[in-house]
Formats: structure tokens, sequence, C-alpha cells
């Protein structure tokens, strides 16, 4: 009875090692997959990574280029500022010019009326 136990173990046994195998074949062959999958994963990663560099200096030379207009557009209404400063001073020295004159005028007239 013993030796019948026996051969019963070592049968189950060697299932168990039979299972035992294909389940390492198994989670071999999945591992293997996913590094697979991994390096595609990476190579795919590369390739946009290669395509987001030139896009990211393009932007960044626009960025610079509105930069730069903007600063244009700040100093051009400083510009234009000081312009409309010029232009009130100006007027306010043609008034008095004018009022000046006309008081002149005035004098005169009143002189040559005396």
């Amino acid at each position: 009875m013993s030796k019948k136990l026996q051969a019963k173990f070592n049968n189950t046994l060697k299932i168990f090692s039979t299972q035992l195998e294909e389940n390492k074949q198994k989670q071999e062959q999945i591992i293997e997959n996913f590094e697979l999958s991994l390096d595609k994963d990476n190579e795919n990663l590369k390739k946009i990574t290669e395509q987001i560099k030139p896009k990211e200096e393009t932007i960044a030379i626009m960025q610079n280029a509105l930069n730069n207009a903007n600063q244009q557009l700040q100093f051009r209404d400083e510009v234009l500022e000081l312009q409309k400063e010029e232009i009130k001073t100006s007027e306010e020295t043609i008034k008095s010019l004018v009022k000046t004159h006309r008081e002149y005028v005035q004098q005169i007239n009143q002189e040559v009326d005396s």
C-alpha cells in the first residue's frame, strides 16, 4: 500500500511540477511581452519628444517676437503721451500768444482812437 501511496504522491508532484513549469513559462512570456511593449512605448515617446522640441523652440521664438512687439507698443504709447503733452503745451502757448496779440492790437486801437 505504501508503494501505491508513494506512486500517487509522486504522480501528484509531477502534475504540480508541470503546472508550476507552465505557470513559470506563461509568466516569462508575459514579462517578455511587457518588455517588448515597453520598448515600443519608449520608442514612441522618443519620437514624440523629438517632435515636441522644435515646436517648443518655435513657441519660444514666437514668444520673443510677441514680447518685442509688446515693448514696441509700450514705447509707442509713451511717445504718444509725450506728444500729447507737447500738443497741450503748444496749444496753451498759442492761446497765450493770441491773447497777448489781441491785447496789443486793442491797445494800439485805443491809442489810435485817442
